[in-house]
């Protein structure tokens, strides 16, 4: 019997929030879920505001820096409204960081390593991927799923 490489991502990383060492591990096919879940209502949300924006600074015809203090503007906005929706990504994603912890200890930038990490460790790019192509080759065939 052929042996085959394994091709996917290491079932888990460390990365390092204040000082302390976070193990961030491969989601089963609930937790994956419900962060894939979790990850649809920000999109949504995150395209909301952005169109909102959009259509604010078209119609006020803003001059550069009146721009940039616009988009600083959207941005806090962003946080404001999905901090809750982010602090129970991360809680479902990364169980052993209490949302206490989350709320008081955990700032944006290392928000952004930990989501990183889980993407990496979930490999989301990859299953999208392969999902397109499940779903092409199904259409293709006139096979529905």
């Amino acid at each position: 019997m052929e042996r085959k490489d394994s091709v996917s991502f290491p079932t888990e990383m460390i990365v390092h929030i204040n000082d302390k060492p976070v193990t961030v591990k491969k989601l089963g096919l609930i937790s994956y879920s419900k962060m894939s879940g979790c990850i649809r209502e920000l999109l949504v949300s995150v395209f909301d505001l952005l169109q909102a924006q959009a259509e604010t600074m078209e119609q006020l015809n803003l001059q550069p820096g009146q721009k940039n203090l616009s988009v600083a503007d959207l941005v806090a906005k962003l946080i404001e409204k999905n901090v809750e929706q982010v602090i129970h990504l991360l809680h479902i994603c990364v169980p052993a960081l209490d949302v206490e912890y989350l709320e008081n200890e955990v700032g944006l930038e290392d928000a952004l390593v930990l989501i990183d990490a889980i993407l990496k460790v979930n490999n989301i790019n990859k299953v999208i991927s392969e999902i397109k192509k499940m779903i092409t080759s199904y259409m293709g065939n006139g096979t529905m799923m």
